[in-house]
């Protein structure tokens, strides 16, 4: 259960369909900053939904097939050399965490993160019309 409101998880959301549809606003950087970057105000202060992505997305990854079984690193190809956080440093070195296999992951994993938050957000819009 979320115990944040919808207001909260729709930034997040907002976050993860601009970052998934538009692309990511720093190619440098992968899921978490992109969407982080995204949830904080012009004076660099958190927006609601900042404290809502960072509660929930740890469970988010867990529940996605591909998970790698790092918080830190979520994202892994199983059929490229090296542990998930190698192969983020290896590929943002060469400029590619956004393109071929890795970016392909990216965007399953956004998508996921996007189903995920939706229910999320489902589950606070029912909570409220029972406590109304």
């Amino acid at each position: 259960m979320s115990r944040f409101d919808k207001e909260a998880l729709r930034e997040v959301l907002s976050a993860l369909r601009a970052t998934k549809q538009d692309g990511p606003w720093e190619r440098g950087m992968g899921i978490c900053d992109n969407v982080e970057g995204l949830l904080v105000d012009d004076n660099g202060y958190d927006l609601p939904g900042y404290a809502a992505w960072v509660h929930h997305s740890k469970s988010a990854f867990e529940t996605w097939a591909r998970f790698s079984g790092e918080h830190t690193f979520p994202v892994h190809d199983p059929h490229a050399p090296g542990t998930p956080e190698e192969q983020y440093v290896n590929n943002n070195e060469l400029g590619i965490l956004w393109s071929g296999v890795q970016g392909e992951l990216r965007q399953d994993l956004l998508h996921h993160l996007i189903i995920y938050f939706t229910n999320l957000m489902e589950e606070a819009s029912v909570r409220t019309m029972h406590n109304h």
